[in-house]
């Protein structure tokens, strides 16, 4: 054969060999057992799931049940001896939100809106948001394609615990604010060593 290989094999067969080598833990169910946070940054039990909207907060401010993920949960891969003063092990999860729901589809403006008043206030040190075009068979079988949200989480495995109850309270507000089905999770189970 002659040419490079990402000529003979083409560079998509590679990055979905890629892919799909790398373990990730998907779910598409919200927990049932959640909790806020509250305002000493502990846990809160409340029944109310949503936050209330802060009329202080300035728009644009920007960080599964049964799966525990203590900090000795991640296996951590070796990283170069030169790069690892100051790397720091953090977990990653990555939420696809869907915008279909009866009548029309969630705008930019509403999931901003969820964005600074759901997510924000549970991950103030840092996210970052993607908008992506998504399908999937839904529970009767048909095929729907919409625009999507993918919300990724970086954050220190120590705080796993706790990151977890947030970020399943994220889904669940959605899903019942939206009317959705249910919001995709993905988890990296390795660490990702991270850099700042």
């Amino acid at each position: 054969m002659k040419g490079p290989i990402l000529t003979r094999v083409g560079a998509a067969t590679i990055l979905a060999a890629v892919l799909m080598a790398l373990p990730v833990r998907v779910s598409a169910q919200a927990g049932s057992q959640l909790q806020t946070p509250g305002a000493d940054g502990q846990e809160d039990t409340s029944p109310e799931v949503c936050l209330a909207p802060n009329p202080n907060a300035a728009s644009g401010a920007a960080s599964f049940p049964g799966f525990s993920k203590a900090p000795g949960f991640f296996p951590r891969r070796p990283i170069p001896s030169g790069a690892r003063h100051g790397a720091l092990a953090f977990a990653r999860t990555e939420l696809f939100f869907g915008t279909d729901k009866p009548g029309d589809a969630v705008t930019d403006q509403e999931f901003r809106t969820f964005l600074d008043v759901q997510i924000t206030p549970r991950f103030p040190d840092g996210l970052t948001v993607v908008k992506g075009d998504g399908q999937f068979k839904d529970s009767q079988g048909d095929l729907i394609k919409e625009a999507s949200f993918i919300l990724i989480l970086l954050y220190p495995i120590e705080s796993t615990n706790v990151s977890n109850r947030r970020i399943e309270r994220i889904r669940q507000c959605y899903m019942r604010q939206f009317q959705q089905e249910s919001v995709l999770r993905a988890d990296q189970p390795f660490a990702s060593w991270v850099y700042f």
